[in-house]
């Protein structure tokens, strides 16, 4: 049972979540993807430069922020990111290109995917077999 936790707690508890899941379901630690749409994907960009060494593969949707990452740490995992095609995300949009510019600047890549619907939309539009089968390829 976990009380109240401070955003600075976060990355900690969420790190003994996923140890404690791997431990307990067997999970193959060697393919841990994290994901999250909007606030969550820069979250989950966050975590995974600040942790990559937990994770192979990351997908943020509708979302990220370049000063809170470290792209040099993004450089060992596979990345796909999602936006929609309205403009309702032009800061998340922005943002993930200059992660993507400084990745590769850095000799690493970020698939970059816009699909059609907005906002709300990507927060189911993404999640396809076709996603799926790249994600079991990380």
């Amino acid at each position: 049972r976990i009380g109240k936790i401070s955003q600075n707690q976060m990355p900690d508890v969420l790190i003994s979540l996923i140890d404690h899941v791997c431990d307990e379901y067997a999970v193959n630690r060697d393919k841990i993807i994290i994901t999250g749409h909007s606030n969550g994907a820069r979250g989950a960009l966050y975590m995974a430069s600040e942790y990559c060494e937990w994770f192979s593969a990351v997908v943020p949707i509708c979302g990220g922020s370049y000063s809170e990452v470290n792209c040099e740490n993004l450089l060992s995992l596979s990345i796909r990111a999602y936006i929609g095609h309205t403009g309702d995300d032009m800061v998340a949009k922005n943002e993930l290109l200059k992660i993507k510019d400084e990745l590769e600047r850095l000799g690493g890549s970020l698939e970059f995917i816009t699909l059609e619907g907005n906002h709300a939309d990507m927060k189911t539009l993404p999640f396809t077999k076709e996603l799926f089968d790249w994600m079991l390829e990380q």
